[in-house]
């Protein structure tokens, strides 16, 4: 399988545009969204948390970031990430995963549709790409309901490197065209089919 180049953590975010009002940031953006993805990747899920662990590390993370001013704070954190927007960071975010995390020959990676519901909350719905052998997401989509999985897969498809894994999807989700983006992507699928899906059926023979 043809290796992707690897990418730079400390320089995938350089040219991210800035949401915050220029001239009046204590911190970069680099350092704040860096120092909040090595947190979560560490097992950090609260805000304190993210600033605890960047406490904690602050020799580490000084090789690669200045942190003149410290560590920020859990507000700093909490603002910075609720201005990013979401589908620009995670594309990013996802070519770091996909050249640090190769998908290795004949991975399995699970395309599969969840529900999260909360008390008092509107249900959401989101679709995800799992590599199994990894153990890591490699992506993820959020729809307005189950139904629209259909627009949501291609969409996450694209924005997968696949080459040389096998992508399984329930008999909700398959479609033919859905079927040939992955063969495009020189990737192999196994999907559950219904008795309706005669076309699909063909594809795969």
């Amino acid at each position: 399988m043809e290796d992707l180049p690897k990418i730079s953590l400390t320089r995938l975010f350089d040219d991210m545009d800035n949401p915050r009002v220029v001239g009046r940031c204590t911190y970069s953006l680099k350092e704040v969204v860096l120092i909040g993805i090595c947190a979560v990747l560490s097992g950090a899920e609260r805000w304190t948390e993210i600033e605890e662990f960047g406490e904690s590390k602050q020799d580490w993370l000084r090789q690669f970031l200045s942190l003149k001013q410290g560590i920020p704070s859990p507000d700093t954190f909490r603002r910075v990430f609720s201005l990013l927007p979401a589908e620009t960071f995670e594309q990013r975010f996802a070519q770091w995963v996909e050249t640090t995390f190769r998908v290795e020959q004949g991975q399995i990676i699970a395309i599969d549709g969840k529900t999260v519901r909360g008390a008092g909350l509107r249900a959401l719905h989101w679709v995800s790409a799992w590599a199994h052998r990894s153990g890591i997401m490699l992506g993820q989509r959020q729809v307005d309901d189950k139904s629209n999985e259909i627009t949501a897969i291609p969409q996450l498809l694209d924005d997968l490197y696949l080459a040389g894994a096998l992508v399984t999807m329930d008999a909700m989700v398959p479609q033919t065209k859905m079927a040939q983006q992955i063969i495009d992507k020189k990737a192999d699928y196994v999907v559950a089919l219904k008795g309706t899906q005669g076309q699909l059926h063909a594809l795969g023979d």
